[in-house]
């Protein structure tokens, strides 16, 4: 009789190892059955068939099939915009801020001292600057930036900020804005500016340029 020999050590290694690994959260695999049927007959390790013919033992081993299915996670960020709570105002300070509102519209800027004092965060009847502090104001600074810094630090509401193509910030030395200082940021101009009731005294004077 013929004999074949059969390595174990080979023959194990053929055999396939089903390693099972943790998944992360959200992952999920789904793996097929594995089988594995090795039939060795007689103590060589040969298949011996009804004719007699003698076949080497076999080791069959089905394929292993991973099928791994990925579940995206996908995330939603919401954002809240806060708003000005109008349940706090007085039925008075909600009819002014509508006023003043229309009185805006157009105008490309705000009247942010108007808006403060409606608000109560500057007293309705606050010191304004005078024209002398205005001119002294300039004439001890340096530089526009000083100049409208140190105006920020004592009128930090500005009675009128705004423009088109240009930023216009009005000081007004009166309550209707007929007397002012202007500055025109992107120029570092300084000015003063008055209108008269007729229109026929008015001054331009430039206080830096």
């Amino acid at each position: 009789m013929n004999g074949y020999a059969v390595d174990e050590e080979s023959l194990d290694d053929e055999l396939a190892v089903a390693v099972t690994t943790d998944t992360p959260p959200q992952i999920t695999s789904n793996v097929s059955e594995t089988s594995m049927t090795t039939t060795v007959t007689d103590e060589y390790g040969n298949y011996i068939d009804e004719e007699g013919n003698i076949t080497p033992a076999t080791t069959s081993v089905f394929t292993q099939t991973e099928t791994t299915a990925t579940t995206a996670t996908t995330e939603t960020t919401t954002t809240t915009a806060t708003v000005t709570n109008h349940d706090a105002l007085s039925e008075e300070q909600e009819k002014a801020l509508a006023e003043l509102a229309e009185k805006e519209h157009g105008v490309f800027g705000e009247f942010e001292r108007a808006r403060a004092s409606i608000l109560n965060k500057i007293p309705e009847d606050a010191s304004r600057m005078t024209l002398a502090e205005a001119k002294e104001l300039v004439n001890s600074s340096d530089s526009f930036k000083e100049i409208y810094d140190k105006l920020s630090a004592s009128q930090p509401y500005p009675d009128f900020i705004g423009g088109s193509g240009v930023t216009k910030i009005e000081y007004w030395l009166d309550e209707t804005g007929n007397d002012k200082i202007l500055l025109i940021r992107e120029q570092g101009d300084i000015i003063h500016k008055q209108v008269s009731s007729s229109g026929s005294k008015n001054v331009y004077d430039v206080l830096l340029k």
